[in-house]
């Protein structure tokens, strides 16, 4: 009869711990796919919002060589005002003089 009780136990230990282990499971998948569906959304946004789609518009826009310098403050990056600046060269003068003034 002990040895009975004991198996038992045993077994309900034994389930117990699958349990837990199958809610850890879940838990670490759903963590995962929230975390992958935040990364998919971030790339989408760094894609449609990316420098050399702005320097496509930019272009498109027929800007005058001050206001495309003007347009080099929306970049809140550095590397990115830099992609900007050599683009075209001489809107990197228009804009180095905008800054000493």
């Amino acid at each position: 009869m002990l040895l009975l009780f004991l198996l038992l136990l045993q077994l309900l230990r034994l389930l117990l711990l699958q349990s837990l282990i199958a809610q850890v499971y879940l838990f670490k998948k759903m963590q995962t796919s929230k975390t992958m569906e935040a990364l998919n959304e971030k790339k989408k946004q760094d894609e449609s919002f990316s420098v050399n789609k702005c320097l496509d518009e930019v272009d498109t826009m027929e800007l005058t060589d001050v206001e495309k310098a003007y347009a080099m403050n929306i970049f809140k990056s550095k590397i990115d005002r830099e992609c900007y600046l050599w683009r075209q060269c001489w809107w990197r003068q228009y804009w180095q003089r905008q800054c000493l003034n």
